[in-house]
């Protein structure tokens, strides 16, 4: 009875699309037709006078980078922020000037002129001009992170990591080719220090003239978009600089940054306790590390160190320069010339004095990190040393096991 059924309905089997000659488009009904010049009308718009518009177009687009991050993208990121072009400063100001309803009577800008508009039109308008630096400096970084939204994001997890990374990611970085520009990043320098509670200070090394209209906006927007915290910036008359002996041979300025209000953490972390670690210890742990104050006097070596110098070397008061030597950064081996440089990668030198040659020879070379002691106002180096295979090491009297567990320089002269 089913198969009588389907022989009723002339079912063939084949599909109907393949009995079409190429290019030939199915006859509809007039009725099918009509149905569809029905849904079509149904599509018009109510109001025949208002066309249809695009969703998407009517949403405002903004200019955004998605591409990876690498080092040079955050440095050119950094760079257009601190170093900001006359075309990129011109919108900032002009973005400035309509936030305070200041009209600008101006055509045209010169580029040595936005101190000077700046004070004029604050003048004019009546709004201190420490305001209008500021919002400044926040328009700029507006404009840079809607830009470089995802870039600017990962350089730091606080807003002191933000700061104190200026300075590394510029110098690091071989991208920004530009003459004029690697002239500046070879002098200025920005460094982030916590002073007290809900306090930092911001230390602006061989300041610029631009540079320093807009960097205190530049902390507050910064504070404010990145880690939803709101700060106060203020700069430090010269007379507050003496609390900072560090810079006393090179012009800065000292911005005072009160936190006012952060996120709140999901996890708060239990307060600091006053945990005292055994030299012997923090020697032992650290074998090749060293401090020393701001007379460039070793204040202390690490075990691996030890191992290194004649046992002479630990008579009286050892000095910096005759045992070590900055080979990267390219700087002066003064406490405030590394103070500048904090958070860079460095590479120092080992050196053995030899009496019998009255003079040094090269031990090892030791990568590291500069860390500033608040308490001791004192600096620490904290490195490993520079090696690719075990003969390297162990020709100059070390041993496998003079490599702390927790560094990674095990795994390296293994396998090399």
């Amino acid at each position: 009875m089913f198969c009588t059924k389907l022989k009723d309905l002339k079912i063939t089997g084949e599909c109907p699309f393949s009995l079409l000659a190429p290019g030939q488009v199915p006859n509809e009904s007039s009725e099918e037709a009509a149905g569809s010049s029905e849904s079509c009308k149904a599509t018009v718009p109510i109001c025949q006078d208002i066309p249809e518009k695009n969703i998407q177009e009517s949403l405002p687009q903004r200019k955004t980078s998605r591409s990876r991050v690498y080092l040079h993208t955050l440095a050119e990121s950094i760079c257009k922020l601190i170093f900001p072009e006359f075309e990129r400063l011109n919108v900032a100001l002009q973005r400035t000037l309509a936030k305070h309803k200041i009209k600008e009577s101006r055509k045209s800008l010169e580029r040595e002129d936005f101190e000077k508009i700046i004070a004029e039109q604050a003048v004019a308008a009546g709004v201190p001009v420490e305001v209008i630096k500021e919002s400044l400096g926040e328009e700029l970084f507006k404009i840079c992170y809607e830009e470089d939204e995802n870039i600017l994001g990962v350089v730091g997890g606080t807003l002191k990591d933000f700061l104190n990374s200026f300075s590394t990611l510029l110098k690091q970085s071989s991208h920004c080719q530009e003459a004029g520009k690697r002239g500046r990043l070879e002098d200025a320098s920005i460094l982030c220090l916590d002073k007290e509670d809900d306090f930092l200070h911001v230390y602006y090394v061989l300041p610029k003239r631009t540079t320093s209209l807009i960097l205190p906006g530049i902390i507050k927007a910064a504070a404010h978009v990145l880690y939803e915290t709101e700060v106060e910036v203020s700069l430090m008359p010269p007379c507050f600089h003496n609390d900072c002996s560090e810079f006393v041979n090179q012009p800065y300025l000292l911005y005072s940054v009160h936190v006012k209000s952060t996120k709140p953490s999901l996890s708060p972390s239990k307060p600091q306790s006053s945990l005292v670690i055994p030299t012997s210890l923090f020697c032992k742990t650290f074998p090749f590390h060293f401090m020393f104050d701001k007379d460039m006097t070793i204040l202390q070596f690490g075990n691996g160190i030890r191992r290194l110098m004649n046992r002479r070397d630990f008579q009286g008061r050892p000095n910096f320069e005759e045992y070590f030597e900055i080979l990267t950064p390219k700087i002066n081996q003064t406490f405030s010339g590394i103070m500048t440089m904090l958070n860079m990668q460095f590479v120092v030198r080992v050196r053995r004095w030899d009496n019998s040659v009255k003079k040094s020879s090269r031990v090892m070379d030791l990568k590291g990190q500069m860390i500033y002691i608040v308490e001791s106002s004192a600096i620490l180096f904290l490195g490993s040393p520079c090696v690719d295979r075990l003969e390297d090491f162990t020709g100059r009297g070390l041993y496998l096991s003079d490599i702390p567990i927790h560094n990674a320089l095990r795994d390296v002269v293994l396998i090399g």
